[in-house]
């Protein structure tokens, strides 16, 4: 896991941040089994699931966010045996 030192001043430690793997419109994608288009097009209309820009212009994809949306999505059989 990557990490990330913040520094107030001369050598006074902040703290230690963790970074989320960020993955990139393809691999979300892939992970969800749709086409590139097809996420595009569930973003443009501001339909899950969530994603961050960074700098304005590259879109990620939290790995949690991906799994949230799939568990939103799950269906329990009751009384099925």
């Amino acid at each position: 896991m990557t990490t990330i030192t913040g520094h107030k001043g001369e050598g006074d430690r902040v703290g230690i941040m963790p970074l989320t793997p960020l993955l990139t419109e393809k691999e979300a994608a892939s992970a969800l089994g749709w086409s590139v288009s097809a996420l595009q097009q569930r973003r443009f209309r501001g339909q899950q699931p969530r994603y961050l820009k960074l700098g304005g212009k590259s879109v990620r994809y939290e790995i949690q966010a991906l799994e949230e949306f799939i568990n939103q999505g799950r269906v329990s059989l009751q009384g099925v045996s």
